[in-house]
């Protein structure tokens, strides 16, 4: 809508959310350990590369309901997000970058 009324998109930054999992592991004594990352959609991979910040975070509910959402938590995976924050000037360069590798 914005660009149909001619506002301006100048934003110096965008923040990309990127899904991902964590492996996990039970252990002994109660606690978990902390393995791999793994990105749900492959080109965040290569999107991260041009991000001049980035952070995790993990959902604040210990337990869901099962649904198709986390059917990997009976797999040793636990969803999380990465917070993926490129600045304006690396957007092309990013946008070329994945291109080329989904061209293959």
């Amino acid at each position: 809508w914005a660009v149909e009324d001619g506002e301006p998109y100048n934003f110096d930054y965008y923040l990309i959310l990127a899904p991902m999992y964590k492996e996990t592991e039970e252990l002994e004594g109660g606690g978990r350990k902390v393995g791999l990352d793994a990105f749900v959609h492959a080109e965040d991979e290569f999107i991260e590369e041009f991000a001049g910040i980035k952070f995790d975070y993990k959902f604040t509910r210990s337990k869901r309901v099962a649904d198709s959402r986390n059917s990997f938590a009976d797999t040793g995976l636990a969803p999380s997000r990465r917070c993926l924050v490129v600045h304006k000037s690396k957007v092309k360069d990013m946008i070329k970058r994945v291109e080329s590798v989904l061209e293959g």
